[in-house]
């Protein structure tokens, strides 16, 4: 006996996707998985990330798409119970939180309609900011040759939202070097 008329599904696997807090112009890639739980083939027409609201006017700097497909899957037939890969980058560029979402958009030969599979993407953009105390340090008067200067200690701070990472440490102004 039969077991029917063949069906097609996609899914997005998670279909949400928190990319955490990511600093400004750094980027964090995320593997997601499209599957086909259908008993029959769907036929992938197109992929794409859309921002959270759609404007019909674009405004600059608003709304932008921060997410981006970086390893898009093939367009055509997707057979039943396959599994494929799809990599989703986020780049933020300011202080901010992002949204956007992931649609697959797909054609179901059996119902002869087109479909569509999402997911939600979020992630936060954010900066480290040093802060140093105090921002002038005057040894005054010392002889030069002299080892017996007095010792300044500087204080570190981030206050920024994200890991500040010390690369070096310099001296800048008249006369240093």
């Amino acid at each position: 006996k039969g077991g029917g008329a063949p069906t097609c599904e996609l899914l997005v696997l998670p279909n949400r996707v928190d990319f955490g807090l990511v600093a400004r112009g750094r980027t964090v890639t995320r593997e997601l998985t499209i599957l086909n739980r259908g008993t029959g083939y769907c036929n992938l027409t197109a992929q794409e990330v859309l921002p959270l609201i759609e404007i019909p006017i674009p405004i600059p700097g608003f709304n932008e798409v921060r997410f981006t497909i970086t390893r898009a899957l093939p367009l055509g037939q997707i057979a039943p119970s396959q599994r494929i890969p799809l990599g989703v980058t986020y780049t933020p560029q300011a202080f901010n939180a992002d949204l956007g979402t992931l649609r697959l958009t797909y054609r179901d030969p059996y119902a002869n309609e087109e479909k569509t599979a999402e997911a939600s993407l979020s992630g936060l953009g954010g900066e480290s900011n040093i802060e140093v105390i105090p921002s002038r340090v005057d040894f005054g008067l010392v002889t030069a040759g002299e080892c017996a200067s007095r010792e300044e200690r500087v204080t570190v701070y981030n206050t920024g939202i994200v890991n500040l990472c010390i690369t070096g440490v310099g001296l800048e102004g008249p006369d240093c070097g």
